[in-house]
């Protein structure tokens, strides 16, 4: 839940530091082109329908990635893949550390264990990351284009949601990288 505020209010100062380079007020009253529009319905989404994909039940996890929809998609399933390996990888140092034979290296084993459980849980919130990005995209695809104006505020808004889409899964990756 606290990703999704911090993503809306990144979106607000966004929406904030543009709409002055872009909207002349002279010309185009803000108020008429409502350059928050994004934000309002991204903060109706995240309100009405928190999506919560880490605490749903592995099949309605699967028939939702399963159905004509693009959330979940594949940076949701790959973040979701990412912590289960460090579950198991977690799991499986949970049998090692308790072993004599490993008790010289236990405390090497005790910081890959660490950096297995903040790999999960930063995964586990990926999953929901990754569907938040997707869905500032989709709500910068239906801004008004109608005039020139909002053609240009919803190209940058395209943009910088595309851009924000690409750097949720590029951080879920370098996570799955450190499991290995």
């Amino acid at each position: 839940r606290l990703d999704r505020v911090a993503g809306f209010l990144r979106l607000i100062e966004l929406c904030m530091s543009s709409a002055n380079q872009i909207v002349d007020r002279r010309v185009l009253p803000i108020e008429r082109h409502r350059p928050f529009a994004m934000a309002e319905r991204f903060l109706e989404a995240v309100l009405e329908k928190p999506r919560q994909l880490p605490a749903m039940k592995v099949g309605e996890f699967l028939d939702s990635v399963a159905e004509a929809s693009s959330v979940p998609g594949g940076g949701s399933v790959s973040a979701l893949a990412g912590a289960l390996a460090a579950a198991l990888g977690k799991m499986t140092l949970g049998f090692t550390r308790h072993r004599k034979k490993y008790e010289k290296q236990d405390s090497q084993l005790l910081e890959h264990q660490r950096v297995l459980e903040d790999c999960l849980d930063h995964l586990r919130h990926g999953m929901d990351r990754d569907a938040d990005a997707y869905a500032l995209v989709v709500a910068a695809q239906q801004m008004p284009k109608a005039s020139e104006n909002e053609q240009q505020l919803r190209a940058l808004r395209l943009h910088q949601a595309l851009e924000h889409a690409t750097e949720v899964p590029m951080e879920n990756a370098l996570l799955c990288y450190r499991v290995m």
